[in-house]
């Protein structure tokens, strides 16, 4: 039997499998032709698929970054309040982190306001009170000073002067505001205090809840009894 007889006898009694072959050859030959015919298309779906499965991932940490740094920003949060000689006098809200700089910046301080007795380069912290002073202000105690008392004359003494100065023991609590370092709440408190006992000295005063050494450093030179 020759080759092509014995060929012609194997498909005759392979037909199925020859079906099937065509069949299979059929198939990848028109996938063949339809990515030859359409390469752009196909490689554009498989990119626009490949970035969308990207941005899922990272769509989720993204947002949970973004909500942390949002809530630390809000808890960094602090109330400075400025008073004295600045056109803007309020409370503040800043950032954990400011310096007195940054505040008086907003605050807007007067042609008068005596910043060399001022920390520019100091932090602020949360319930802080800033006072600055006035150039003028010592003048301008004395010439008040003067015009209630016109029997005394300007060359009055050191100790009328100091007079001028924030007695502790009756003071009202918005005189006592005007103490450096000394807010609404700390007023109170040391109006509660001598209601109780009365301050023999100004040293007395760091008896009082929140009052250290370093406040009363600072405001020591403007407070007597």
């Amino acid at each position: 039997m020759s080759k092509i007889n014995q060929i012609k006898y194997w498909l005759l009694n392979n037909i199925p499998i020859v079906c099937i072959s065509l069949m299979m050859m059929i198939v990848c030959i028109s996938i063949g032709v339809s990515y030859f015919i359409n390469p752009v298309e196909q490689d554009s779906e498989i990119m626009q698929l490949t970035n969308q499965k990207k941005l899922e991932q990272q769509d989720s940490p993204i947002k949970s970054v973004e909500e942390v740094q949002s809530n630390e920003s809000i808890n960094e949060q602090i109330m400075v309040e400025v008073k004295g000689a600045v056109t803007h006098p309020k409370v503040y809200v800043l950032s954990k982190g400011d310096r007195v700089d940054d505040v008086l910046k907003l605050a807007k301080p007067t042609q008068h306001a005596d910043l060399a007795k001022v920390n520019m380069a100091k932090e602020v912290h949360d319930e802080m009170v800033i006072y600055i002073p006035d150039q003028r202000q010592r003048d301008d105690s004395i010439e008040k000073f003067y015009s209630k008392n016109n029997n005394h004359s300007k060359e009055t003494s050191d100790q009328d002067i100091d007079q001028q100065c924030i007695n502790i023991n009756n003071a009202s609590t918005a005189d006592l505001q005007t103490i450096p370092g000394i807010g609404p709440k700390r007023a109170l408190d040391i109006s509660n205090y001598r209601s109780e006992q009365p301050f023999d000295t100004i040293d007395e005063i760091k008896n009082v809840s929140g009052i250290g050494d370093k406040t009363f450093d600072t405001m020591k030179s403007y407070i007597c009894v």
